[in-house]
């Protein structure tokens, strides 16, 4: 199972995370490189686009000490929070701030260890008929 997948499985079982964003979760492999619409992603939308979120695993990198084969490796995992631009961004803040103290620091099994290392707050998505965007970063080493 793809790194991207684990996340989406570990926060779409957080109850509170699910009621915040009622338009779903998604992984790259759900929605694929045109990322989220209404055909590939219908549930993400009512009239207008719902808070939702999707995970994005990065490439495979060497770590800084390789100790065997399945380990020393670390990969960027970024997960974008969308909601419609005229709600705003409270409701992506909030899922933001609840998925950095689900993850942040936090050893999954199947992924490694998380960590935030960054992130963007306060975008906007032109493809998206500028709906509010709000990104974060995670660092996963195994």
């Amino acid at each position: 199972m793809a790194i991207s997948e684990i996340i989406r499985d570990l926060l779409a079982d957080d109850v509170t995370l699910a009621a915040l964003l009622i338009g779903g979760i998604y992984s790259d492999e759900q929605t694929g490189r045109s990322g989220i619409s209404r055909v590939t992603t219908p549930a993400a939308y009512s009239d207008f686009l719902l808070s939702c979120a999707v995970v994005r695993a990065g490439d495979l990198k060497a770590g800084a000490a390789i100790r065997d084969s399945l380990s020393g490796v670390r990969q960027t995992v970024a997960i974008y929070l969308y909601d419609d631009g005229d709600n705003g961004y409270g409701t992506i803040l909030t899922a933001r701030d609840w998925i950095v103290g689900l993850l942040d620091r936090v050893w999954i099994d199947g992924a490694g260890y998380l960590r935030r290392v960054g992130g963007a707050d306060d975008l906007r998505d032109p493809k998206l008929n500028n709906a509010a965007l709000v990104r974060v970063d995670f660092e996963v080493v195994r």
